[in-house]
């Protein structure tokens, strides 16, 4: 079942078994959307959702639908969330979550592309775990090329999706 109140339903799949023909990264990626969605509205309805600001479920969604190998900044997730400008919300907002909810946390990074704790901490060395699982490279630093990981083309997160690239990118060569 989709969402509540949505009328949506998500599609169901055997582990192991591939999506029917036709059904390319978009709709696994919708998939992916619609049941990380339905998680995120199931546990809110089993918490008090009176304890948490109503920017941070925003924030949740938006950190739900980063897609496996792909990577975001915390302003960018707030951008995404309708929140620009409160990168700092959605590093309290990934605190304070719920653990039901399974967010994708580790592909939330700083805005130059660095892995927000410390190097050698038991959580750098976590976030850094994960995200090589995923294929992310990750340098000894902490440090992920951003551009080339944040987002698919065409969709909100593509690198060449802000102002500053539509204003400032270099013609092709």
């Amino acid at each position: 079942m989709g969402p509540v109140g949505t009328g949506m339903t998500a599609a169901r799949r055997s582990p192991g078994r591939p999506l029917p023909p036709g059904n390319g990264a978009a709709s696994q990626a919708s998939i992916v959307d619609a049941r990380a969605a339905a998680r995120i509205a199931r546990t809110l309805q089993q918490e008090l959702v009176l304890e948490f600001p109503a920017g941070f479920v925003a924030i949740w969604h938006a950190v739900a639908r980063l897609a496996p190998g792909t990577v975001a900044s915390y302003g960018e997730i707030a951008r995404r969330a309708g929140l620009p400008g409160r990168a700092r919300l959605v590093a309290r907002a990934l605190g304070r979550a719920p653990a039901q909810l399974r967010l994708p946390w580790h592909r939330v990074l700083r805005a130059e592309g660095r892995i927000a704790f410390a190097p050698g901490s038991h959580d750098f060395n976590r976030q850094r775990r994960q995200l090589e699982r995923e294929g992310v490279p990750v340098s000894d630093s902490g440090r992920v090329r951003i551009t080339a990981l944040s987002g698919r083309a065409g969709e909100p997160g593509d690198p060449d999706d802000s102002l500053d690239a539509s204003l400032w990118r270099l013609p092709p060569a």
